[in-house]
């Protein structure tokens, strides 16, 4: 599929452009303890707590979660951390969260894109953002994955919508451990997610100053 080899080429030239380095790591790798610390600390310092609760570690635990789940990384030129996705096979996280209207078990053979962050704020966050997504595709493709699904709040919403990503439903969910916050259950087959990151590579290429042929960033 041209779209994906696309994808690809962009991804690559938006890392080299903006000095980004991302790894993709595995259950039980190294750098996770510092990949989580960082999370834990992002989550009680922004105003989701909640996702370090006990509920939550017991959710983890049940389905395995941690020890099933990819997590995408991306840090800058210095190596500290910019950007992470985690990417889950079923069962997902937040099967265990929303309610049945949802339908998200009739996603069995989808990936779960899960703790999207950004520690850009702004215009600076789009390529590092783009660039941990983009990967999870790359990866969940690669395993087979027929879809994507991810269960996200309004502003997060939009960023998924960029890949494809739409509602399952008309109205927000409430999801009790998660201080009954609105949410939104996200799903595309992976071909609409490929034939909209590749929509979206495309216009970043020719909007970001930084990926002009003539940068000379």
């Amino acid at each position: 599929m041209w779209q994906v080899e696309s994808i690809a080429e962009f991804l690559e030239t938006a890392a080299r452009s903006a000095s980004l380095h991302s790894m993709v790591l595995e259950p039980g790798a190294a750098q996770l303890e510092e990949v989580n610390g960082r999370l834990a600390g992002f989550y009680s310092s922004s105003g989701r707590g909640y996702l370090n609760s006990v509920e939550h570690h017991a959710l983890d635990a049940r389905l395995g979660v941690s020890q099933r789940s990819k997590i995408v990384t991306v840090r800058d030129r210095t190596g500290q951390l910019v950007s992470t996705v985690r990417l889950t096979p079923h069962p997902f996280e937040s099967e265990g969260l929303v309610p049945p209207e949802a339908d998200a078990g009739a996603f069995s053979g989808h990936f779960e894109l899960s703790r999207l962050v950004s520690w850009y704020g702004g215009e600076f966050r789009t390529l590092p953002t783009a660039l941990a997504l983009g990967i999870a595709l790359l990866q969940a493709r690669s395993m087979g994955a027929r879809g994507l699904v991810a269960l996200a709040r309004t502003p997060q919403r939009r960023v998924f919508a960029k890949f494809g990503l739409k509602p399952t439903h008309m109205s927000p969910l409430k999801v009790p451990i998660r201080e009954d916050g609105d949410y939104w259950f996200l799903e595309a087959p992976i071909a609409s997610v490929v034939d909209a990151a590749h929509a979206y590579t495309e216009q970043l290429q020719s909007t970001v100053p930084l990926l002009a042929p003539s940068s000379t960033f």
